[in-house]
C-alpha cells in the first residue's frame, strides 16, 4: 500500500494568502445553506491555486470534482474566495476528511507531541482513498496519480511509510 501526504507547496504560499472576514448567511434567501466568503490579500498578483492549507483546508471546485470520485461520502461546505482589486471570485470548498487513528508506534514526535516522521500502521488501514491522520491529509496512490495527471497547482505529495499490513 502506498500513501502520500497532501500538502500545500511552499512555493505557492505567497500566491494566495487568505485575509480575514468570513460571512455566514443562513437566512431564507439561500434555502438555509451556509454561505461563506473569504477575501484574498492582494499585495502581489493573486494566483488561485487548487489546494490551500490555511487558515482551513480549501480545494478548488475543479479539485473537489476529482476527490468526490474517490470519496463520495465527504462533507463539503462551499466558500467564495474574493479578490476585490482584481474583481475576481472563485468557488472553493472546505476539505474535511474523516480523522483516522492509523499512526504506527514507529512514528516520531517532537517534545511538544507533533509528528515529525509519520509512519502509518498498515494493519489499521482499510484501503481508504482520502483521510486525515493527526491533522494531515493522506491520499492513496491512485488519488495521488490522478492529482498529478491533471496538473493541479499549489500542492505537493510526500510519500508516507507504511508499517506492516498487506502488500497491494
Amino acid at each position: 500500500m502506498h500513501y502520500f501526504l497532501l500538502e500545500q507547496d511552499e512555493r505557492s504560499k505567497p500566491l494566495l494568502v487568505i485575509g480575514g472576514q468570513r460571512d455566514s448567511d443562513s437566512g431564507s434567501g439561500n434555502g438555509g445553506q451556509e454561505y461563506n466568503s473569504l477575501y484574498v490579500r492582494e499585495e502581489a498578483e493573486v494566483e488561485f491555486i487548487d489546494y490551500v492549507e490555511g487558515p482551513r483546508r480549501l480545494v478548488s471546485n475543479r479539485m473537489k470534482q476529482l476527490l468526490e470520485l474517490y470519496e463520495a461520502g465527504l462533507g463539503w461546505t462551499s466558500v467564495v474566495l474574493t479578490a476585490k482589486e482584481a474583481k475576481r471570485q472563485e468557488l472553493y470548498w472546505f476539505l474535511e476528511p474523516k480523522e483516522r487513528d492509523v499512526l504506527s508506534n514507529k512514528s516520531k514526535r517532537d517534545q511538544s507531541g507533533n509528528v515529525t516522521a509519520m509512519v502509518l500502521d498498515g494493519k489499521r488501514l482499510r484501503r481508504e482513498r482520502l483521510f486525515c491522520a493527526e491533522g494531515h491529509v493522506i491520499v492513496h496512490l491512485d488519488v495521488a496519480e490522478s492529482l498529478l495527471r491533471r496538473a493541479y497547482m499549489g500542492l505537493r505529495l510526500v510519500p508516507v511509510t507504511v508499517d506492516g499490513g498487506p502488500e497491494v
